[in-house]
């Protein structure tokens, strides 16, 4: 009688907690979202760069110029300033690793890689004013 009192009460008890638990949101596919992209990438040249100045520009700027050569990207009208950026990015990366010995002076050329992206839609949270001015 027991086993049966125990049977019934986890045949109630089980079927609607085996449904709770954590539930994921739907996936919303926004790699293809143009402004979703441009706004991060001004976020990573700004951050990078800054990274930059600050230590070894290589280890910094390598994921950047990694990422403005990729031909997959979402670019819309901006097409323009990434080829800029990716341009800009490339020289000052290959100058840099060309003698990793010499610090190079290269703040007038990641001033102008943050001025380039600039030309990108901010973040709402973000200000608006390039760095290095």
């Amino acid at each position: 009688m027991r086993q049966m009192i125990i049977c019934v009460t986890l045949s109630l008890v089980l079927p609607p907690v085996a449904g709770c638990g954590r539930s994921e949101p739907p996936f919303t596919d926004n790699s293809q979202d143009v402004d979703l992209y441009v706004r991060r990438l001004r976020m990573l040249v700004q951050h990078q760069t800054a990274l930059a100045r600050k230590s070894d520009p290589t280890l910094h700027l390598a994921p950047l110029v990694i990422e403005l050569e990729r031909e997959d990207r979402p670019l819309g009208e901006y097409q323009d300033v990434y080829l800029s950026l990716r341009e800009k990015g490339r020289a000052v990366f290959d100058l840099c690793r060309a003698n990793p010995n010499v610090r190079h002076d290269i703040a007038a050329q990641l001033d102008e890689m943050v001025n380039l992206a600039s030309a990108l839609p901010a973040r709402e949270e973000e200000p608006a004013t390039p760095v290095g001015n």
